[in-house]
């Protein structure tokens, strides 16, 4: 997994480098993860077949954090 900043509130996790029925589904548990971990602090999740853009709350969370929380969310 590859996580990419995407402007001051978002952060792009591509977790591989083609689409694949596996990758898709990875898509899928990592975005129902995140919305149960990060609650409020989430603003949107914009899945693709190969990669996962997170918006978040700047106010709330860092891409510091997020980024961690992507990190133990796909570890899982």
């Amino acid at each position: 997994m590859k996580l990419q900043s995407a402007g001051e509130s978002a952060i792009i996790a591509y977790l591989g480098e083609t689409s694949s029925a596996e990758v898709s589904a990875q898509v899928q548990t990592l975005g129902a993860a995140l919305r149960v971990e990060m609650g409020s602090r989430l603003v949107d999740l914009t899945p693709s077949y190969a990669s996962l853009l997170v918006s978040f709350d700047p106010l709330q969370i860092d891409h510091f954090q997020v980024g961690e929380l992507i990190r133990a969310c796909f570890a899982n």
